[in-house]
C-alpha cells in the first residue's frame, strides 16, 4: 500500500510515503489486551490469501522470506516476486501478509513510531508533546521504499 500511496495511485490521497508515520505494537500486546484480530498468510486482497484468528496458524506464513540476506534494519531488503526461483514466486504477496485489529488499537499499546525523516519526527514529537503523549519517535528510512 505504501508504494501505491507514494505513486499517487490512491484516489483523493495527496500524501506520499514521507507523510506516513508507522505506529509500532506487537502481536503479544494485542493478544494480552484481548483485542479482536485476524491475520492473513498473504496480501489480504488476494484470492489465495487465507484468513486466520488462531495464533497457532502463524506458522502458515513463510517467515524465512522476511529475513533473507541482504537485510536492512533486520529484514530482507527485497520485496519483489521472481519466477526464476520457486521460493521467490510469491515473495511480494507473502511479505504483504497482514495482522489486522478490529476497529482500533489503544494508544497505550503503541510502543513507538517510525517516520521517514527528522522533519517528520519533529512534527510527530510536537503533536505528542502538545497532547502529553510519551511515545518514542525514530527516523527509520529503511522502512520506506
Amino acid at each position: 500500500m505504501l508504494r501505491t500511496i507514494d505513486g499517487g495511485n490512491v484516489e483523493n490521497c495527496p500524501f506520499r510515503q514521507t507523510d506516513i508515520a508507522h505506529l509500532v505494537t506487537t502481536v503479544e500486546a494485542i493478544v494480552e489486551s484481548e483485542l479482536p484480530y485476524v491475520f492473513y498468510d498473504y496480501n489480504a486482497t488476494l484470492d489465495i490469501a487465507t484468513c486466520y484468528s488462531d495464533l497457532r496458524d502463524l506458522n502458515k506464513i513463510d517467515w524465512p522470506l522476511f529475513y533473507e540476506q541482504p537485510c536492512m534494519d533486520g529484514y530482507c531488503q527485497f520485496w519483489n516476486s521472481r519466477v526464476d526461483n520457486p521460493k521467490w514466486v510469491l515473495r511480494k504477496e507473502t511479505r504483504q501478509a497482514e495482522f489486522l485489529v478490529h476497529k482500533s488499537v489503544p494508544l497505550d499499546l503503541i510502543s513507538g513510531v517510525g517516520v521517514y525523516s527528522e522533519e517528520k519526527a519533529a512534527q510527530v514529537r510536537e503533536v505528542f508533546g502538545d497532547a502529553d503523549i510519551e511515545i518514542s519517535v525514530e527516523v527509520k528510512t529503511a522502512w520506506y521504499y
